[in-house]
């Protein structure tokens, strides 16, 4: 009785884990997955992040051109007379500007954002493949215990066999 009971525990145990492997390479297969997007989005932030440093930059030229030809008639370096369309366009380029500005700061907010979430899928996905592999361990200790108990068994089944036609030899 004995006998089958560690023969269904072994086939229970076999079942249970079946497949193990896969589950494994599955996980590290998303996490992979994962990382490539996380790491496209880090290139991707990357750049907006140049774009919005040369957008600062220039917006900072053009605040600076407009104060120092506001007030004035005439351009402090080259002398000639300025136009009196000039610093209108001037303040429609800085607004402009200040526009693309905002619009790169969301765009980089709404990235990060998707990377923090993918970065937390990662993690997620670390856990799992973590406690397949120890799973598996687990899986794979039980294994070799009920193995090695079957072959005792298979042992003890034969030496009993063999004691049997022993005996029936004897009382022959």
């Amino acid at each position: 009785k004995k006998h089958k009971e560690d023969r269904k525990k072994y086939a229970d145990i076999k079942k249970e884990y079946e497949g193990i492997d896969k589950k494994i390479e599955k996980e590290k297969g998303k996490k992979s997955d994962i990382q490539k997007k996380v790491d496209s989005l880090l290139e991707k932030i990357h750049s907006l992040e140049i774009k919005l440093a040369e957008k600062n930059i220039h917006y900072s030229q053009l605040s600076k051109n407009l104060d120092d030809l506001s007030g004035k008639s005439t351009c402090p370096l080259c002398r000639s007379k300025i136009d009196k369309d000039l610093l209108p366009n001037m303040q429609d380029d800085m607004k402009e500007h200040g526009n693309e500005i905002e619009k790169i700061k969301e765009d980089i907010k709404l990235k990060s954002e998707k990377m923090k979430e993918l970065k937390s899928d990662i993690s997620t996905r670390e856990s799992s493949i973590k406690d397949l592999v120890s799973n598996k361990k687990k899986y794979d200790d039980a294994l070799l215990k009920l193995e090695n108990i079957n072959a005792i068994i298979s042992t003890a089944d034969k030496t009993l066999a063999s004691l049997h036609i022993s005996l029936l030899d004897f009382d022959g």
